[in-house]
């Protein structure tokens, strides 16, 4: 070989240089390959708490859906035929309860998109008994049987039903298909011991009072309804006629008796927290019992039994008869137990419509005043009756519709 043309000898890398070449593109595949799974990582957790968030959702909106179906529907489960002395209702309170949460149900789907609507055959409502609505829902027994207090509505989004929950996002991670599932109580509350007007809101209650044993001895059923009526009477302004009221105006303010001021209370419909002592009407109830050691007892409230001069006489009669013409003719009248110095002892209320107002006045020389007033017992619901688990007695007529949870 001519040493003049020989090229010279390339030295070859050691393995060790060949490695250490190698590692860098080594490592860049290694974060490469894990930012991928980091990638699909986040891919799906993010598909799983969209779809956690989505349940979240559907969830909360059954939850309001049958608290609001409960509450609409639980007036319903009110017999008629309680009100009655034979069973006058033929209606099935659990069809028409029914046909009030669809009819509810409807109005709710109409607000929402398509994931969150609900159908009827996802829905079971049952009537019930509550015997202390004041229990939280781990301590209250829901029993179905009569006579009815209390509406179960229970919602189910099978994955196996006709209306499943579908997830938002899928095909990233195995996702078992979702049962969801809602059930609220709502209870009408009898065990009432008094009112308590709200700031804008009256409470119905009227300062006429009618007597406890007259009521219970009611006979009248003038329109053949089997629920009979109440004749609210005061006694004669003539003090020579025999004394037979069967009820009395009454101050519910615990002041005397003034007419300009009840007159206004049954013009208005009711009374506000400035009507009434303390703001309030009541606690009242049967007394203490060894089972109710604290159950108040009468509330004494300034009454009178006569009535009133010819001018305040027609004016109440007037203000009446428009009110028996409205379309909303219930109140709630005080019961008492006796009267005597003047104030009548208060153990209850009852509901009722009041349908006619008339002057029984007597002739003569002198005009004599006689406020009769009818009334026909029915159920009212209102927001400012006033419920306590130490009251003794349910009453019949009166109730505050609440959730129980």
């Amino acid at each position: 070989m001519n040493p003049s043309t020989a090229q010279p000898a390339v030295p070859r890398p050691s393995a060790n240089r060949r490695r250490a070449a190698r590692a860098p593109r080594q490592r860049r595949g290694f974060v490469t390959v894990l930012l991928v799974l980091l990638l699909v990582v986040a891919i799906a957790a993010a598909a799983l708490a969209i779809n956690w968030a989505y349940l979240v959702t559907v969830f909360r909106h059954m939850q309001q859906t049958t608290d609001t179906l409960s509450l609409a529907a639980a007036p319903q489960v009110l017999d008629d035929a309680l009100l009655c002395d034979m069973n006058c209702d033929n209606v099935d309170e659990s069809l028409v309860t029914k046909e009030v949460v669809a009819a509810y149900l409807s109005l709710t789907n109409q607000e929402v998109s398509a994931r969150l609507q609900m159908s009827e055959s996802d829905l079971l409502c049952t009537l019930g008994r509550i015997e202390n609505p004041h229990l939280r829902l781990d301590d209250f027994v829901f029993e179905e049987t009569t006579p009815y207090n209390a509406l179960r509505v229970e919602a189910f989004r099978t994955a196996s039903g006709d209306n499943p929950v579908a997830h938002l996002i899928g095909g990233f991670v195995g996702v078992d298909p979702a049962d969801v599932r809602a059930v609220s109580y709502a209870v009408l509350d009898s065990q009432v011991i008094g009112f308590c007007p709200r700031p804008g809101i009256l409470s119905p209650v009227v300062p006429l009072a009618i007597d406890a044993t007259a009521y219970a001895a009611r006979t009248a059923d003038a329109d053949g309804d089997d629920i009979r009526e109440f004749t609210l009477q005061l006694n004669s302004s003539d003090s020579d006629v025999a004394a037979d009221a069967t009820g009395a105006l009454i101050d519910l303010g615990d002041v005397a008796i003034d007419i300009a001021t009840i007159l206004t209370q049954i013009e208005a419909g009711g009374v506000s927290a400035s009507d009434l002592a303390g703001g309030k009407l009541g606690p009242l109830g049967s007394g203490p019992t060894m089972d109710y050691p604290d159950n108040p007892g009468p509330l004494g409230l300034p009454a009178q039994q006569q009535s009133p001069n010819e001018t305040d006489t027609e004016a109440l009669v007037a203000t009446l008869t428009t009110i028996a013409g409205s379309d909303n003719p219930k109140r709630v009248f005080p019961v008492y137990s006796s009267i005597g110095s003047g104030e009548a002892q208060l153990t209850g209320f009852v509901a009722a419509r009041i349908v006619s107002a008339v002057d029984e006045a007597e002739g003569g020389d002198t005009e004599h005043q006689r406020l009769s007033i009818t009334i026909e017992p029915c159920y009212l619901i209102h927001t400012t009756t006033w419920t306590s688990a130490v009251a003794a007695a349910r009453n019949l007529y009166v109730y505050q519709l609440r959730l129980v949870r």
